[in-house]
């Protein structure tokens, strides 16, 4: 009782109360991160999904917060219902990195359709249930308590739950400039990693987006390069996330390199084994439910670790053994990746049509599935993110209204954007005939706001 007592009182009722310290029943300090929503807007985007915009209902919500690609869903699902049923070994434990007739298919495909140069092997690959599991897991690999990943702006905004909500990784963004295409010069990272240091954060780690989420752009392959070089002359991890790479549509846009190939071409193998790329299915294939990520590393230490803790976020047997069918058939992934990008191509034409149409600037959009909307025009002089925050909530308002509503595009805040009225559309999870409609919307709501 001597023990209870210092932890609880009494409230008028006569019921305990914790007073003092944490109560036995109290959860851990890290269940306090997990409890924050993934997104700011992710609830609010489960709310406007239940009444979508749809031909039927063109009044519904049009949501453009998830980046997902659903252009090409029934010719990936036509593909796997022509899959084998499950064997019977698929019930079973497997190697916990991932099987080898998976990682054996994915070592092609990234070696032709990513990498390109220098081939990836069965032996670099550790699979997991979905690129943020993954990078989940290689955080946790790679840094201890409160270390700091330097993370270019603007970003995608579920980066941060991946290193925070378990991994408690110390996130510290580094800024960029439109005028340098938004990549960080050595300047910036220089400063972003004495900053870190100075607050106690020790920099372990460089994390790179190519193709860009949320700007849908491609990085030259010089400028990675002398961030990667930089990086691990400084002793630093380079993570670059390439989940996009298959999705470049601009014929325009830079050649994507990969940094497999660029820390392969000038880098020491002692430093090349601390560049690392993650990549998945979810983007270029449209199959984010099917939960099927990789890192492709050449350090072994990682890869020996994956073989303990991947037994945490193993992919399915069954899904595992179809994925191997499906990408060892390289005629269908070549004309699925061709067809996939024709696709993507004239979804977005339709969009920067109508947002000329409506005379709304945006920025890029050559790969992946996003458009950088410049808003400001929609907030008031001198204005701040709040004001942001209220232009956001006049577009997701209910649908139909004279100044917006039933649109969702994520804040520029959620992205660390440096100053507010940017939003990123994304726009593959919408159907292409909403898009005409979603700028008519934006554009209510930004004259409402000027």
């Amino acid at each position: 009782d001597s023990q209870v007592h210092h932890r609880f009182g009494s409230d008028s009722t006569g019921c305990r109360t914790a007073i003092v310290g944490p109560s036995p029943m109290a959860l851990s300090q890290r269940s306090l991160r997990a409890m924050k929503p993934i997104s700011s807007y992710f609830p609010i985007a489960a709310a406007a999904l239940e009444r979508p915009w749809t031909k039927s209902d063109p009044q519904g919500n049009i949501v453009m917060v998830i980046a997902e690609n659903r252009l090409m869903s029934e010719r990936f699902l036509s593909r796997w219902k022509a899959c084998g049923p499950p064997s019977t070994p698929s019930l079973s434990y497997s190697d916990f990195r991932g099987t080898t007739a998976l990682r054996s298919a994915l070592a092609q495909y990234m070696s032709e359709h990513v990498t390109k140069r220098h081939a990836i092997e069965v032996e670099h690959l550790a699979l997991g249930n979905g690129v943020g599991s993954v990078l989940d897991t290689l955080f946790h690999v790679l840094c201890d308590d409160g270390e700091a990943c330097l993370l270019p702006a603007p970003l995608y905004p579920t980066f941060m739950n991946d290193l925070q909500s378990r991994a408690n990784v110390h996130v510290q963004v580094v800024p960029t400039e439109m005028d340098s295409g938004f990549f960080p010069t050595i300047e910036a990272l220089e400063a972003a990693c004495e900053r870190a240091a100075l607050s106690g954060h020790p920099p372990k780690v460089l994390l790179l987006a190519n193709p860009t989420n949320p700007l849908g752009t491609v990085w030259p392959g010089e400028d990675i390069r002398r961030a990667i070089s930089w990086a691990t002359a400084k002793g630093l991890h380079v993570i670059s996330d390439e989940i996009y790479a298959a999705s470049v549509f601009d014929s325009a846009a830079p050649v994507f390199e990969s940094a497999w190939d660029l820390s392969a071409d000038g880098l020491s193998g002692e430093q090349a084994r601390n560049v690392h790329v993650v990549y998945g299915l979810a983007k270029d294939f449209g199959a984010s439910g099917f939960r099927t990520g990789l890192v492709a590393t050449r350090h072994e230490g990682i890869l020996k670790a994956w073989s303990n803790l991947g037994y945490m976020t193993t992919i399915p047997g069954a899904v595992q053994e179809g994925l191997a069918e499906m990408l060892s058939d390289g005629p269908w992934v070549r004309k699925f990746l061709t067809d996939n990008r024709a696709m993507l191509r004239a979804s977005f034409e339709g969009l920067a049509a109508a947002l000329d149409a409506e005379n709304i600037p945006r920025y890029g959009g050559g790969a992946g599935m996003f458009a950088w909307l410049d808003l400001r025009k929609g907030l008031p002089p001198n204005p701040t993110f709040a004001d942001e925050r209220r232009l956001f909530e006049r577009m997701h308002g209910p649908a139909p209204q004279t100044d917006g509503g039933g649109i969702l595009l994520t804040p520029g805040e959620d992205c660390f954007a440096s100053e507010p009225g940017f939003f990123r559309a994304c726009w593959a999870a919408t159907p292409p005939e909403a898009h005409a409609e979603a700028a008519r919307r934006i554009a209510r709501a930004v004259a409402s706001g000027s």
